[in-house]
């Protein structure tokens, strides 16, 4: 493991280029980073030009918190192997802790510096502190990519090949989808009718793609899009011509761009009214109180196997009423999170490991933030989710 004291501000006074595996590239004269200092991310190992460009760094996705639905384990399996055989012994590689036993189990990776980052819900507002074991919850490796940039450093960041396209088709790459479905054999259409992956689902998630953007681009403005395409729809951050960074004077061109970039402000999320505004009596506090131990004893008497999300005071009255039909308490922060052997206590990301009926929202208040995780991040299916309702 690498250490993380290590990692924060290591870059600080250099740039880097974040070479993600839109099909833009391939427009691009990738031998320019060469001598530059590179971040990958997920699939780009595939690409022809790897041992050119040679990532000092690559990001990867939560694999079997945020994908397991998708494919079988030995899928993925198949698919890390072939990445570890691809990449330099000098890389340092950032994974999800919950992709960690699989690695451990496999012996995947032995010889690559690891980087354990853990992620946590996100309210979709401002980031005022940069950390690898808190990180906004994402729905993109791209915004990891930026964040650890950010993290790491770096007084500039380059983004290429963020193309975003995904009106083009699910598998649009910058390599042969082939050197893909070699581990994943279904076709993109079958994922998506599968999976429900529709316009639709596309837009609401690249909204909130985009609105990550934003707010990591505020932290210090020094993000730059030098996407091949000169229409690109990707306007979160200033957009440069990509070879006119490698000029000597590039610093005054980026000058000329900031001065001319028009920052959109972020689309500001639905404000949920203070609960310090909701004024009861005691009766009808009392009213309430009884209709949620109601509540309770019904569902106990329902299911035999409950997950409790939530380790507050909501969930202890759940596991008082509960009793021995809770199973599992679910907890994003890991600090908080105990081992398997030594309570039941779990990250999300391990759900397919634990069998359980329903899981029950003990979080009076964030139902639907928390039902937005579990369904388009963890991939839990909506009829699984229970929550509480008068």
């Amino acid at each position: 493991m690498f250490e993380l004291g290590k990692l924060k501000n290591a870059e600080k006074g250099k740039r880097c280029f974040i070479l993600a595996t839109g099909p833009s590239t391939e427009k691009q004269d990738l031998t320019l980073l060469k001598d530059e200092t590179v971040i990958g991310v997920s699939g780009l190992f595939n690409h022809k030009d790897i041992n050119t460009v040679n990532p000092k760094y690559y990001v990867n996705p939560p694999v079997f918190a945020y994908h397991s639905h998708y494919h079988s384990e030995d899928k993925f399996i198949s698919y890390l192997k072939d990445m570890d055989k691809n990449l330099s012994d000098d890389i340092v590689l950032f994974f999800h802790i919950g992709d960690k036993k699989y690695i451990d189990k496999y012996k995947i990776f032995i010889n690559k510096k690891i980087v354990w980052n853990e992620y946590k819900q996100w309210d979709n507002k401002e980031i005022t502190d940069l950390s690898l074991d808190s990180m906004p919850n994402i729905s993109s490796v791209s915004e990891s990519a930026i964040y650890i940039a950010l993290y790491l450093g770096f007084k500039e960041i380059f983004l290429l090949g963020f193309d975003h396209d995904w009106f083009n088709g699910l598998y649009n790459y910058s390599f042969k989808v082939e050197k893909l479905q070699k581990h994943f054999k279904k076709s993109a259409q079958e994922v998506c009718e599968a999976h429900n992956i529709d316009s639709e689902f596309q837009m609401r998630r690249h909204a909130k793609i985009f609105h990550k953007y934003k707010i990591l681009h505020s932290l210090k403005k020094n993000i730059y899009n030098a996407n091949s395409n000169s229409s690109t729809y990707v306007d979160t951050f200033p957009k440069v011509e990509y070879t006119k960074l490698f000029d000597k004077e590039y610093e005054k061109y980026l000058l000329e761009i900031n001065n001319d970039f028009y920052q959109f402000l972020p689309v500001e999320p639905v404000v949920v009214k203070p609960r310090s505004d909701i004024k009861l009596s005691n009766l009808e506090f009392s009213s309430k109180v009884s209709k949620y131990f109601l509540f309770l004893k019904e569902l106990k008497g329902k299911f035999e196997n409950i997950i409790v999300y939530g380790n507050g005071s909501g969930a202890k009255i759940a596991q008082m009423i509960l009793g021995d039909n809770v199973k599992a308490i679910l907890e994003t922060d890991s600090k908080k999170i105990k081992y398997v052997d030594k309570g039941l206590s779990y990250h999300p990301s391990v759900l397919n490991t634990i069998e359980y009926d329903i899981i029950f929202i003990s979080v009076l208040g964030r139902e639907n933030t928390i039902k937005d995780y579990l369904i388009n991040i963890i991939g839990l299916d909506n009829n699984l989710i229970v929550e509480y309702k008068e």
